[in-house]
């Protein structure tokens, strides 16, 4: 069905199996941020289908809100390249498990 969105893997949380799967894609975003100055602290596959969380260093509450403005642009950007799309809704397939993190 056109536009339907398929989740890049279906592994419980914590998954080696979706960390090797998107590996390239993450290792891609952390550059890109990096590049950017925004420091990668922590990642590991959330529980719902395509669903990654990075954490990023703590800032000052401005700092930290331009940060998530280029990280969120960063990730879309990143996945956009990978032929993937990144959306950060709380809960994207209905019958599924929900976190508010990237999922590709």
């Amino acid at each position: 069905m056109p536009g339907e969105v398929e989740p890049v893997d279906n592994t419980t949380f914590a998954s080696t199996y979706a960390m090797d799967t998107s590996a390239d894609v993450i290792e891609d975003v952390i550059e890109a941020l990096t590049a950017q100055g925004i420091t990668a602290e922590q990642y590991y596959p959330e529980s719902g289908p395509g669903q990654h969380e990075i954490t990023i260093r703590y800032a000052s509450a401005l700092q930290a809100c331009d940060q998530q403005i280029a990280f969120r642009e960063t990730v879309r950007a990143v996945a956009q390249k990978h032929d993937l799309r990144a959306s950060f809704l709380p809960k994207v397939f209905p019958a599924k498990s929900g976190k508010g993190v990237i999922c590709i």
